[in-house]
């Protein structure tokens, strides 16, 4: 019995003939083959039958590159021609399109570029996606994500994971360390760096130019410098095996370090092996003590495994050699993958600026709202024009043009506009680079992006754009009925308005929902720049204390300084009091005699601080030189630890050590101070003890503001004086406290420039809606003012129709925004609340800004003569 493969020609050659014979003849050409070819069959085989119907899809080949190639070759030139003349005839159409569409693809590739470099860092290592940062959550935390999270662990985690568990190929630890002191002969460079172990360059893929990467850790006295900082100390000259000195002694430059990539979420320019970092006498306890979180732990896994089971077995291991501490039983440690360090908030001891993931979406979000505004207003404005283009369609369509040929000669125009737009958008980008990077605070480079892949995506972008802009308007001019264009008058075309409103209702909810969006940002950053602290933060110079000369003569220095009548007072602090970052857990006893652990905030300040920073003393007292146990036993509580441990009656109340290292047995309670802010507004307030420890590390100086320059070259020159070592460096304490909301603060100039130009783009399109609108109702208007209507009340009715549709944009867009607006200030544990008067600003500027630009062609309209529009054609 013979097969159906066997009574049919061969698929290949019947596919072949397919592609090669006109769309009309095709069926009654493969039919007659198909005829012919059962004959031949029939007669002398199908081996004859199938060479014949090879020769005949051969012989149509000719015919099918001179229907097809060479006629489609010269379709698509006279179609590119055509496409130009009517950009060229409807100048002011075209350019209200391509600007439009310039300005959001602009916009749109600005903040792409922007993403996909806060998604690249870290990205340049090997291995990028087995490589894992390890965190502790303290207790009652779920999964390491929160304010009582860190990034820190101990010392010899890193070490015994690696000995027991196999499916880590290597770990590795380090302690990054600010600015520190480097010295070569009489130069002298502050630069950040890191101490590091033996296996950090087989976790991490940093390029060391010069030196053994199997050894250069390895060796006690050895140094690692960038290549930039070795510039800086030797110029030309070989840096290898010179020596380098710091605090900790001297060291011998071992290796050469290739400048650390800018997206690298750890940035050093030295290393030194990490067991350096403690003295002789306390380096073997500091490296074995469990009880102290505080180095950065990778592990690079060897391939496939079970996160959450390692997770398991890894708590397994700690809680075994955290035994001694029943406080640390409930840590748990977690794995973090390296691609979702920089873009994770929440982390106590991060190791630099974070870039939040909802950030990312977010600007994700206003690129595409941008994008997407600027197509529709080619959509709306490609509608509009139908009516002038009507009688060529009609033509074209009478002479033989089919609706596909129609359509798809529409669709070329619109991806036309569209990549002349997007060749504007370019080297518009290349200019506004520069400024775009001192916006965003990136050094974003073109040549970062002139690759294969981003290539592709842009080529993408220009064809979706195009088609997005053009898909709408090439059905409805497509679908224009010859009969009906030269039976009816320009302007009664009608279809496609309705369409056309709802694409501007869509068009303004979303620069409405930007305009929302941009005012609870702002108010959010005002919100947070006036806050009150607690304290008083104007006016306060910071100075590091890391010169021993300095800190040893400290009483002498402070006085020295206080005969400047333009300084107020002095006290020192040993970190920032609106960033501590110190913290740890002591288990207290209650008022009922149970154990409770409280996890809270360490601050070690001078006698003075309250004094100096007028925080409010709520029981007891501050402290003071009066009392001989201060220095050594007192401490301040503040009102969320009173709450939170629950002690009536809590002055002279004696607790355990509060941290490590404290002087003495006990610690007593002497006073407790109102909450002030001790870490970042978007995280709860959290329990804060203060210890009594004069001359801490900051020396903080409250001076008179208005002579600001004076204090500050007087300061220098005391410091000077008594320093030994260390070269004068200030801070001032609201700058810090401001550069802490830095992402903040670039949110909301982003999300203001974004809404400026989706204003600008919608404003755009209602302009050239606008015209539409005049030139359709230009009789109805030359007949109104005949009969008496006066000038405003032609514009009213011109733009009655515009307000409606923007009034059920506001509708539509509060809710909208409002839900997002929650989701984002829940966030923030301290945030502003949502008030009415931010919708309907944002509904009366939507609504302000459409009049406005309506209102001149309105007038213009409402202005021009009667006898001219009653004559129009």
């Amino acid at each position: 019995m013979k097969t159906e493969q066997e009574h049919h020609p061969p698929k290949i050659a019947r596919f072949l003939l397919r592609l090669f014979t006109g769309y009309n003849s095709r069926h009654s050409v493969e039919d007659d083959f198909k005829e012919t070819f059962f004959e031949i069959k029939k007669a002398d085989g199908a081996f004859k039958a199938g060479c014949w119907y090879w020769s005949q899809v051969i012989k149509s080949l000719p015919g099918f590159y001179d229907l097809f190639i060479n006629w489609g070759i010269i379709m698509f030139g006279s179609n590119f021609k055509l496409i130009f003349r009517n950009i060229k005839k409807y100048k002011l159409f075209s350019f209200l399109n391509i600007l439009g569409l310039a300005v959001g693809m602009t916009c749109f590739i600005l903040i792409m570029f922007y993403i996909k470099y806060e998604l690249s860092f870290d990205d340049f290592h090997n291995d990028a996606d087995k490589i894992y940062r390890v965190t502790c959550a303290l207790p009652d935390e779920n999964e390491g994500k929160s304010g009582n999270s860190l990034a820190i662990t101990p010392a010899p985690l890193s070490g015994a994971a690696k000995e027991r568990f196999p499916e880590i190929e290597y770990a590795t630890r380090y302690n990054c360390y600010g600015n520190y002191l480097l010295t070569y002969k009489e130069t002298c460079i502050f630069e950040r760096g890191i101490f590091a172990d033996e296996n950090f360059f087989k976790v991490f893929s940093f390029n060391l130019l010069k030196g053994n990467e199997e050894t250069v850790m390895s060796i006690p006295t050895n140094i690692v410098i960038s290549e930039s900082l070795a510039a800086k100390f030797f110029g030309e000259q070989d840096p290898m095996g010179k020596t380098l000195t710091c605090s900790l002694g001297d060291f011998n430059i071992a290796g050469i370090l290739e400048d650390v990539p800018e997206n690298s979420q750890l940035q050093f320019d030295w290393m030194i092996p990490f067991a350096m970092q403690f003295s002789p006498d306390t380096r073997d306890g500091a490296l074995s003590a469990w009880n102290w979180d505080s180095y950065y732990t990778y592990f690079k896994m060897k391939g496939e495994f079970n996160k959450e089971d390692f997770e398991k077995k890894l708590n397994v291991m700690t809680k075994e050699f955290n035994g001694n501490w029943d406080m640390r039983l409930k840590l748990w440690y977690s794995l973090q993958p390296l691609d979702e360090v920089h873009t994770t908030e929440g982390f106590m001891y991060e190791l630099g600026p974070i870039t939040d993931i909802g950030l990312i979406r977010l600007f994700t979000i206003v690129a595409i709202f941008i994008l997407v505004i600027a197509c529709i207003n080619t959509m709306n404005l490609a509608t509009a024009n139908a009516s002038k283009r009507a009688k060529e369609i009609g033509v074209r369509k009478v002479i033989g043009s089919r609706r596909i040929q129609l359509f798809w000669q529409f669709t070329g125009e619109s991806i036309t506009l569209s990549a002349i737009s997007f060749l504007i958008a370019v080297m518009v980008v290349a200019l506004l680079l520069p400024s775009f990077n001192s916006l965003v605070e990136r050094n974003i480079g073109l040549e970062k992006f002139i690759n294969m892949p981003v290539i592709i995506a842009l080529i993408f972008t220009v064809l979706l754009t195009g088609l997005l802009s053009g898909l709408y308007p090439a059905i409805f001019l497509s679908s224009m009925k010859p009969a009906r264009v030269f039976k009816e008058k320009v302007g009664s075309f009608t279809k496609g308005i309705s369409f056309r409103n709802l694409l501007v209702l869509f068009q303004f909810s979303l620069t409405i929902i930007l305009l929302i969006a941009t005012m609870v940002v702002f108010q959010q950053i005002n919100f947070i720049k006036n806050k009150d602290l607690g304290y008083d933060i104007n006016n306060v110079l910071m100075i590091p204390g890391s010169d021993t000369g300095i800190n040893n003569k400290f009483d002498v220095f402070k006085n020295d300084l206080m005969q400047n009548p333009d300084i107020v007072d002095i006290t020192t602090a040993s970190q920032i009091p609106f960033n501590i970052e110190n913290a740890t857990g002591v288990q207290f006893t209650t008022d009922t005699g149970e154990t409770k652990t409280v996890h809270y905030q360490c601050l070690n300040t001078d006698y003075n601080f309250t004094d100096m920073f007028d925080i409010e003393i709520l029981q007891g007292r501050g402290f003071s030189k009066e009392f001989g146990i201060d220095s050594a036993h007192a401490i301040l509580i503040n009102e969320t630890f009173l709450k939170e441990i629950g002690w009536a009656n809590p002055i002279d109340h004696q607790t355990p050590p509060v941290w490590f290292g404290f002087a003495g047995d006990f610690c007593t309670v002497v006073g407790v101070v109102k909450d002030f802010t001790s870490r970042s507004l978007s995280l709860d307030k959290k329990s804060v003890i203060i210890g009594c420890q004069p001359n801490s590390f900051w020396k903080l100086i409250r001076y008179r503001g208005e002579n600001s320059a004076s204090v500050l070259k007087f300061v220098e020159e005391k410091y000077n004086e008594y320093k030994t070592r260390f070269p004068f460096r200030h801070y001032f304490l609201d700058e810090q406290y401001q550069q802490m909301y830095q992402s903040e603060q670039k949110l909301g100039d982003m999300i203001l420039y974004a809404n400026i130009l989706a204003i600008f783009i919608a404003c755009l399109g209602i302009f050239g809606l606008s015209i539409y609108t005049a030139e359709r109702r230009i009789k109805e208007i030359g007949i109104r003012k005949t009969l008496g209507a006066t000038i405003p009340g032609i514009v009213i009715l011109l733009m009655r129709g515009f307000v409606k549709w923007i009034v059920l944009a506001n509708i539509i867009s509060w809710p909208v925004s409002y839900y997002f607006a929650e989701q984002w200030l829940d966030g923030y544990a301290n945030s502003v609340d949502l008030q009415m008067w931010i919708f309907i600003t944002a509904g009366f500027t939507a609504l302000a800004i459409a009049l406005l630009t309506v209102s001149y062609q309105a007038v213009r309209a409402a202005k021009s003569n009667p006898v001219d529009s009653l004559k129009y054609e």
